[in-house]
């Protein structure tokens, strides 16, 4: 449960210790934003006399930006659990009241949620959008009167790009780009559909959107790229394309036993 204690007495009950120097901070209509804490400490944001105190842990908490809006004045605050699978989570506190501030539900689930696109104000909404790392749906998170609102939206195929791609060449379509293009774009997508079968097709996808630093490179006459399952190396996809378009794949269920698709030649499992 959230606990709301004016900050004067909240730091006659707490000893001089337990408050750390602030980790960030912003002048907010001439008054002080701050974040103190961290893990060990718990976090408390204070602002105007007023402190909270959720009882969610995190490595570390800061500003993240300020918006405004109609008269409202939003703080943006981030915070992570540290450690290199983390994903930030957010908290907005309208500051527009200094006499009572209010302090959003926490957004984001740390390790999981991949922000995606930065806070703004959308129709009166502080709103911000998260994605599943898996790419199985969409969370979009308002702030607006005091209340959070978290909608689950399911994945829906949205494809991009050219039909055809320019001058015809594919593999230098592909060439340095992630190997989500194959999932996403409008001129490989079908291609890759026709050759995997539906199961093995939205397995793929998923690792596919659980990867941001693998791209196509070349390699054997074509250009490659090739992505493992979160904490299973043995389960992996492997898409490569030619310069005529043709699209091969390999994939591996577990345990590194490999089937090809598309009617791969042996130099192209080479590159596979």
């Amino acid at each position: 449960m959230n606990r709301y204690i004016p900050l004067v007495l909240l730091l006659s009950l707490v000893p001089a210790r337990a408050i750390a120097e602030p980790l960030s901070k912003a002048i907010v209509n001439g008054e002080v934003f701050s974040v103190n804490g961290n893990a060990d400490q718990g976090i408390v944001y204070s602002y105007a006399g007023h402190a909270f105190t959720p009882d969610d842990t995190a490595a570390f908490a800061g500003v993240h930006s300020i918006l405004e809006d109609n008269g409202h004045i939003y703080v943006v605050t981030i915070q992570s659990g540290g450690g290199s699978n983390s994903s930030p989570q957010f908290r907005i506190f309208d500051v527009s009241n200094s006499k009572s501030p209010i302090m959003s539900d926490i957004m984001g689930q740390d390790v999981g949620d991949i922000f995606i696109s930065d806070w703004k104000i959308k129709d009166g909404s502080v709103f911000g959008e998260f994605r599943a790392d898996d790419g199985e749906y969409t969370l979009e998170c308002y702030f607006k009167d005091g209340k959070t609102e978290v909608k689950k939206i399911p994945y829906a195929e949205k494809l991009e790009g050219p039909d055809r791609v320019p001058g015809g060449d594919y593999a230098i379509y592909a060439n340095e780009k992630p190997i989500l293009l194959a999932f996403t774009s409008k001129a490989l997508s079908y291609k890759l559909k026709s050759i995997l079968p539906d199961d093995v097709y939205k397995e793929a996808r998923k690792m596919a959107f659980e990867t941001n630093n693998v791209f196509f490179t070349p390699s054997h006459g074509v250009v490659s790229a090739k992505t493992f399952k979160k904490y299973d190396t043995g389960e992996w996809i492997s898409i490569a394309v030619d310069h005529s378009g043709r699209l091969f794949a390999g994939f591996s269920w577990g345990d590194n036993k490999a089937v090809y698709y598309g009617n791969p030649d042996e130099l192209t499992k080479l590159a596979l």
